[in-house]
């Protein structure tokens, strides 16, 4: 009976052992965990820069057009409300005006939208650096007094989204094809441009537009546990492509209009080589992706 009882105990122990060591040992994957995803706020942007990143990023960006522009002689400008430089002595005045435009429109614009307003007044422009078709260039960025919910500062717009749609709503995205954000080898794993919730465009910001009616919005439905919102690039020709950050798109366009690619997304390491270095986001920094 000893013996009997001595062999249980120790085939317990053994077993009990076997499973803490695979509950330790195993790697965490964090692709199942993005994949398990069921709200914005359990993601992080990973935004942490500041006005003065911005200027640097945005002299970087009109820096890369015009060395592109001089070795292909293809006739691209790079401006800023006229300007070539971003002037930080004016923050202070272009946050009254930002401020001002959250007023009347009752909300508060994430920080990295707001950085960016601060140096730029809104306004940015890039024109064509003579890429494929797939990327939407000239982009412009807007005003004060522009910016406003995409139904009613780009109405006809708004409702060639609505005809689109058809009379039947399509059904609300699921959380585990939704919450996909980030480059991505695997195919289940990327961003489907056409997988996006409609009902969103009824209360979405217009901050700017790109050639042939595409159009870039913040999506205050969906705001990430850092507090920025989602960003959308919404175009008729792919859909929307859409970012944990306006930061964040703003590292892609910074990205394609250089590099003259239609990419939605790519490798951290890939921007990182690029003027996108300058502004800290999941995409720069991928460990930050997750919330605490």
């Amino acid at each position: 009976m000893r013996i009997v009882l001595f062999a249980l105990l120790f085939f317990l122990l053994i077993t009990s052992c076997s499973q803490h060591e695979e509950k330790v040992d195993a790697p965490k994957d964090e692709s199942s965990v993005k994949m398990h995803i069921g709200k914005m706020s359990e993601l992080n942007s990973g935004y942490t820069s500041s006005m003065a990143d911005w200027h640097r990023f945005l002299k970087c960006w009109s820096s890369s057009v015009e060395a592109v522009n001089q070795s292909t002689e293809e006739g691209t400008s790079f401006e800023r409300d006229g300007a070539r430089d971003v002037n930080l002595n004016n923050t202070a005045m272009n946050l009254q005006l930002i401020e001002k435009r959250e007023a009347s429109l009752k909300l508060k614009f994430p920080a990295s939208y707001r950085d960016f307003f601060a140096v730029t007044r809104g306004v940015w422009l890039v024109k064509s650096l003579g890429a494929s078709e797939n990327v939407s260039f000239p982009s412009n960025f807007l005003n004060a007094d522009e910016v406003g919910l995409f139904r009613e500062v780009d109405k006809s717009n708004w409702e060639s989204w609505h005809r689109a749609m058809g009379k039947e709503r399509p059904p609300i995205v699921p959380p585990d094809i939704y919450y996909r954000y980030g480059y991505s080898e695997n195919r289940s794993e990327k961003q489907d441009d056409a997988q996006f919730r409609w009902e969103y465009i009824e209360n979405m910001i217009k901050v700017g537009e790109l050639e042939q009616g595409a159009v870039i919005l913040l999506n205050p439905n969906e705001i990430t546990q850092d507090g920025e919102w989602e960003a959308w690039l919404l175009s008729p020709k792919s859909g929307a492509n859409r970012y944990r950050s306006f930061a964040e798109l703003m590292q892609i366009l910074v990205y394609q209009s250089v590099k003259k690619s239609g990419k939605a997304f790519v490798p951290s390491d890939t921007l990182n080589s690029t003027c996108a270095k300058y502004l800290n986001t999941v995409a720069t920094v991928p460990r930050l992706q997750f919330a605490n």
